[in-house]
């Protein structure tokens, strides 16, 4: 008698709004909130989220982190659904991501669905049955680091993307020495144990140093 089959593995699977605000929901949190904050324009947008299990890193070693695509018109009136965003499971629960990762994930998706717009009346474009109209908007910049490495800012559409990142870069700089600083003052030892701490230091050295990154 052969053997069992098993059951094919889900792939793809849907994320319910449960209206709880627990860590199951935190996707739609994080997407209610950002919406609310920085993409008033999806503020009709029926969208829906989900996990997937699949994803594999390419070629490249790279690895996709998440999608996001328009559902059409016949599947609009199915489940009156617009925009559907599938996140990559296994980056969404690894304990080095954290939230901002996630919300910044949850962003950069956001940024991609926008309404049609009507040039005449500058309100969303709807059609024969009252929705909205949406577009994917491209990356602001595409690009490969060697060729910016040989060849530096050379189109006009990175100049304020650098600009952007440069200073997304000065702020982080100043937050990781902001907090540096707030450890060294919490870890500073009291004049009176310092003598005995230096002599524990310079009985032995550490066997190991390991650092870690992100």
């Amino acid at each position: 008698m052969p053997a069992p089959k098993k059951p094919i593995a889900v792939q793809q699977k849907v994320l319910a709004r449960t209206g709880e605000m627990d860590d199951t929901q935190l996707p739609y949190l994080f997407m209610d909130s950002l919406i609310a904050n920085y993409h008033s324009e999806l503020a009709e947008a029926q969208i829906i989220m989900g996990y997937s299990y699949s994803w594999k890193p390419n070629r490249d070693g790279r690895i996709i982190l998440a999608t996001v695509s328009l559902f059409n018109d016949f599947e609009r009136q199915m489940h009156s659904k617009d925009v559907k965003i599938l996140l990559n499971y296994n980056y969404w629960h690894n304990p080095q991501t954290n939230d901002d990762n996630r919300r910044a994930l949850i962003d950069h998706q956001l940024s991609h669905p926008r309404p049609i717009m009507d040039k005449d009346l500058a309100i969303p474009s709807r059609n024969d049955m009252g929705m909205i109209k949406y577009y994917l908007r491209a990356h602001d910049i595409e690009d490969f680091n060697d060729v910016v490495s040989r060849w530096g800012i050379w189109m006009i559409d990175m100049e304020k993307s650098a600009e952007v990142m440069a200073a997304a870069w000065a702020k982080e700089q100043k937050e990781r020495e902001a907090r540096s600083t707030e450890e060294l003052a919490e870890d500073a030892p009291d004049a009176g144990s310092l003598e005995e701490e230096l002599e524990e230091e310079l009985e032995g050295e550490p066997d190991e140093v390991v650092t870690y990154s992100r």
